[in-house]
């Protein structure tokens, strides 16, 4: 490959990289943030083994028998609906027979079949919220689509919430997600660091991101920027709040507020990465150092934050290459596959593999590892393929495939909770 070449695939792979590590910084903060502070109102975690399919976790059985008051569920499904719908409306009834045993009588349900002829048992279906949804169909003599009912409706008081197209997969999470939005009081804020460069300062990514909210959570979580270089502290409403990857140094008065907000027992998910793209020459494969000042915040909770690169030239996410004999595949060691998910933490134990770009490495203090008062929980290392080097401004494809004697060998810590 000529250094032409090299460094547009470079180019490519940090667009790329930076693209990913937004959407992946989005993803994971659902996860992370949610159910660190829904911990105490009923995780939405679900159970999806053919085991478990009909038997709720405790957490929802928790929060089903702590409702505050009866609700009404009412499912439309329409006759004859082709596989995988065509056992729904049975295995829908058997999960509501589960929540309604839970509730211990502050749930109901009924299961409906309407004729979808009938002008009756549409307005029926209509006064619930439920509307028919377009599904692929084949007899035959022919495919096309055909319209179903497939819905629940679940009613408490005034207020209602509608699932318009229920999965079979996910039944429990899909139910108990509309109840916690049928009964909330209070909106759960996620506040995200503005102030000091990086996405958060996108004008497209709060919004971005509260999209993201709505489509896993429906409206219990909302999205909210908490600008630290004009504020004092953080407004009391946040629930938990996310730092995503700031360029600049964050201030000593920023620092004071979130160490504050710590101590208040509430949550603090940290993305950062250690290098940026050197801005006077963003076109060439050089990254510089990101200044960012949290070393001696998250140290003081036992996580140093490393200044160095992790590199998998065994394990890595592959780009193509046009070459003029063709398309050629590049191994891209900055964009590391990393598999060593802690499957026994609720955080991590739905993930298959990860991939954060451009990622530097944490250790531990000796005095985290030592606390009998604080949990450490190690969520995702690298593959033993995996290194990690201090010189992280060269990334010429040659010098990233070529070992240093300075490089530290994996596996690599890359995430972690303390709690």
């Amino acid at each position: 490959m000529s250094s032409t070449r090299a460094i547009k695939s470079l180019k490519r792979a940090f667009r790329t990289g930076l693209d990913d590590l937004l959407y992946l910084a989005s993803v994971v903060v659902i996860v992370i943030l949610v159910n660190a502070f829904l911990r105490g109102e009923g995780s939405l975690r679900v159970d999806l083994t053919e085991e478990g399919l009909y038997t709720l976790t405790p957490s929802t059985e928790d929060f089903v028998r702590d409702l505050p008051g009866k609700i009404q569920i009412k499912a439309f499904f329409s006759e004859g609906l082709q596989a995988p719908d065509h056992n729904l409306a049975q295995r829908v009834e058997d999960v509501l027979v589960d929540f309604e045993a839970a509730s211990e009588g502050k749930l109901s349900y009924e299961i409906i079949f309407p004729d979808e002829e009938s002008e009756e048992d549409e307005e029926l279906a209509k006064g619930f919220g439920i509307e028919k949804v377009a599904i692929g169909h084949r007899d035959k003599n022919q495919v096309g689509l055909r319209l179903v009912y497939k819905g629940i409706a679940f009613v408490y008081g005034d207020k209602q919430e509608v699932i318009n197209d229920v999965n079979a997969s996910d039944l429990e999470y899909q139910i108990t997600k509309a109840l916690k939005n049928l009964v909330k009081t209070k909106d759960h804020k996620i506040g995200v660091l503005q102030g000091f460069g990086g996405p958060g300062a996108d004008p497209q990514f709060l919004p971005s991101l509260q999209q993201a909210f709505e489509s896993v959570y429906g409206g219990l979580i909302l999205a909210e920027g908490v600008d630290l270089s004009t504020q004092d502290a953080i407004p009391s409403d946040i629930d938990a709040l996310l730092i995503l990857n700031v360029q600049e140094a964050v201030s000593a008065q920023a620092k004071m507020a979130i160490d504050q907000f710590l101590m208040q027992g509430k949550s603090v998910a940290l993305f950062q990465s250690p290098s940026a793209a050197d801005p006077r020459m963003q076109q060439l494969p050089f990254r510089m150092p990101i200044e960012h000042g949290l070393d001696e915040l998250f140290e003081k909770y036992g996580v140093r934050l490393k200044q160095d690169l992790v590199l998998d030239r065994e394990k890595n996410m592959v780009g193509l290459e046009f070459t003029s004999q063709g398309i050629a595949e590049v191994s891209i060691p900055t964009l590391p596959m990393l598999t060593g998910i802690n499957r026994e933490n609720i955080l991590t134990k739905n993930l298959d593999a990860m991939v954060l770009p451009f990622s530097g490495s944490l250790e531990l203090t000796e005095e985290a590892l030592n606390a009998s008062e604080l949990r450490v929980s190690k969520l995702i290392e690298s593959a033993d393929s995996a290194v990690s080097r201090p010189a992280m401004g060269d990334l010429k494809l040659e010098s990233l495939m070529t070992p240093s004697e300075d490089e530290q060998a994996g596996p690599l810590l890359l995430a972690v909770s303390l709690d």
